[in-house]
């Protein structure tokens, strides 16, 4: 097709290792894709050497920490049996080589755990009628300026086709990808955190008001003798903001340790995700958060011990 220089293409193998909670995903790779996708922070040598050895693996400084293998590993992955042709369930594989990762993944282009297999391999071990296909196709264009006409010849070509594609400039995917995510997730927290802190306004107002309704003697007795209202609704304020502020502190830090036990640890698939940073600003702002819960809790004890009658209250009326 006019305009483009070279396609690579690529699929996916996902099982686990060892484990079944030990997810793995191993993106393979065309012997094209250097062509096409030369962000890969392999070397030509390297790439040479997957293409000559069918079951071997390259990985990523991270993501072979995560999985505790050196070169000349062996490592099995195990699949659903209908992946491979003859009904096995056991891929064998070999550890190639560990590679650093290139700028693009520190700046979050590319991940920075992956690991490369040989698409011909993968392609050649599955059944006939799923054999020659690919999930994703990356095309090289002679000009930056030419990709997205370059998309739309490739979408034309394809659209009555029993197997169409969607073609997209890798700069619009990403921008694209990044604001809807952006946008949805914003919207999603926000979402979950009013309805957690109404759940916890409704929580602290119940219980600051028991607390007060049980203890209108004792404050009573207070006003007897000389504390005026002000006193008493600090106390109560008080009362009400030191657990609430603790409890906020404490909640934003264990789900910070809690994020990295259960994703690091266990899940590969979501290692990739953006992880919740807690500074001193989510700190504090877990703490604003939690004393404006408190007020707001305590706007009716507050009401009800100005309105309270010393006297009815003593004599248990």
């Amino acid at each position: 097709m006019r305009g483009v220089t070279a396609v690579g293409y690529s699929d996916g193998l996902s099982g686990y290792h060892q484990d079944r909670s030990s997810r793995i995903g191993i993106t393979v790779v065309d012997a094209d894709i250097p062509n096409v996708w030369s962000e890969y922070p392999l070397s030509g040598a390297d790439w040479d050497l997957l293409q000559a050895s069918p079951n071997g693996l390259f990985f990523s400084r991270k993501a072979a920490v995560f999985w505790h293998v050196k070169k000349g590993d062996a490592f099995p992955v195990v699949v659903e049996p209908s992946i491979r042709a003859d009904g096995d369930t056991t891929w064998i594989f070999t550890v190639l080589g560990i590679f650093d990762v290139g700028a693009e993944s520190q700046t979050g282009q590319m991940p920075d755990d992956y690991v490369l297999g040989n698409y011909r391999y993968f392609d050649e071990s599955r059944p006939l009628s799923k054999q020659g296909t690919g999930v994703f196709f990356h095309v090289a264009v002679d000009r930056e300026d030419h990709a997205r006409h370059v998309c739309k010849l490739i979408e034309g070509r394809f659209a009555n086709s029993s197997l169409p594609l969607y073609c997209v400039p890798i700069r619009d995917d990403a921008t694209q990808l990044a604001s809807g995510s952006l946008n949805n997730m914003r919207y999603m927290s926000l979402a979950i955190a009013g309805a957690g802190l109404f759940m916890i306004l409704f929580l602290c107002a119940t219980g600051v008001a028991e607390s007060v309704r049980e203890r209108l003697p004792e404050l009573g007795i207070l006003k007897t003798i000389g504390f005026d209202d002000r006193k008493i609704q600090l106390l109560v304020l008080l009362e009400a903001s030191i657990p609430a502020v603790v409890a906020a502190l404490m909640g934003t830090v264990l789900a910070r340790v809690a994020d990295r036990l259960i994703v690091e640890r266990t899940s590969y698939v979501l290692r990739g995700m953006p992880h919740p940073a807690v500074s001193l600003g989510v700190l504090g702002m877990s703490a604003v958060a939690a004393i404006v819960v408190a007020g707001i809790s305590s706007v009716y004890p507050l009401r009800r011990i100005r309105r309270m009658d010393v006297a009815a209250v003593l004599m248990g009326k």
